[in-house]
C-alpha cells in the first residue's frame, strides 16, 4: 500500500470476466496506511484466465503500488531415474489402466529414445515442468559464423589452439600441457552438461593429519 494513502477499507474482485466477482469478492480492512504495508489474500480460480480488480468508495483514497498473484505452491524437484531403474522399479504401476494409480509427478527419466522424457506417477492433473535444455549448434560455414560455446569453458577451446600453435612450433613439451588442458577440460564439461543432476556432493578440501 502506497504511503500516500489514507481510508479504512478496499474491495477485491476476482472473476472469470472484467469486474467480474464470480472467484471471489473480499473486502479488505486497511490499517497502519502510509507505512507502504503489503495486504494478501488467497482464492482458488476456476478457469484457466481470470480478472484481479480493486475499487474503494469515495471516501477512502487508497493507492496501490502493485499486484502480484502466485501460485501457492511448492515447487518439487523431481527425482531423476535411468531407463533401466523405471522398467524395474515404477513401470508395472504406470502401466494398470486405473486412474486411481495417477498423482503428482514425483519421478522423471529419459526414454529409450532419448528424444523425451516421462514422468510418474502418471500426472493426475495439469502440472507445469521447468527445465534445462540444450540446443544443437549448426556447423560453422562463413567467417562470420559465432561459435555457440559456454562463456566459463572457453578456456578449453583456448587449450586446443595452444596444442596446434605449439604443434606447429615444435615445442613439444607445451604442446602436451596444452593438450592435457584439452581433456581435462572437455571431461569437465561432459560430467557438468551431460550428466543427470548429482543426488549428494562431496568436499575433499581438509586435509586430517593423525598423530
Amino acid at each position: 500500500m502506497d504511503p500516500s494513502s489514507s481510508g479504512s477499507s478496499i474491495t477485491l474482485k476476482v472473476g472469470t470476466s472484467s469486474g467480474g466477482t464470480q472467484v471471489l469478492t473480499d473486502t479488505i480492512t486497511v490499517t497502519d496506511t502510509g507505512n507502504g504495508k503489503i495486504l494478501s489474500t488467497n482464492f482458488t480460480p476456476t478457469t484457466s484466465s481470470v480478472f484481479v480488480g480493486l475499487a474503494n468508495s469515495s471516501s477512502d483514497n487508497l493507492d496501490i503500488d502493485f499486484i502480484r498473484v502466485a501460485q501457492d505452491e511448492v515447487p518439487l524437484h523431481l527425482a531423476y531415474l535411468s531407463y533401466d531403474a523405471y522398467l524395474q522399479g515404477l513401470y508395472t504401476k504406470d502401466e494398470v489402466t486405473d486412474d486411481s494409480q495417477y498423482g503428482k509427478p514425483l519421478f522423471v527419466y529419459r526414454t529409450q529414445d532419448h528424444l523425451s522424457f516421462g514422468l510418474s506417477p502418471i500426472p493426475d492433473g495439469v502440472y507445469r515442468i521447468y527445465f534445462f535444455a540444450y540446443n544443437r549448434p549448426s556447423a560453422l560455414s562463413a567467417d562470420s559464423d559465432t561459435v555457440l560455446f559456454p562463456e566459463q569453458y572457453k578456456p578449453v577451446l583456448l587449450a586446443r589452439a595452444r596444442y596446434y600453435i605449439y604443434q606447429f612450433k615444435d615445442n613439444i613439451a607445451q604442446s602436451q600441457l596444452a593438450l592435457d588442458e584439452y581433456k581435462k577440460g572437455l571431461q569437465n564439461m561432459a560430467d557438468n552438461l551431460n550428466s543427470p543432476q548429482p543426488q549428494y556432493m562431496s568436499d575433499v578440501r581438509f586435509t586430517y593429519l593423525l598423530p
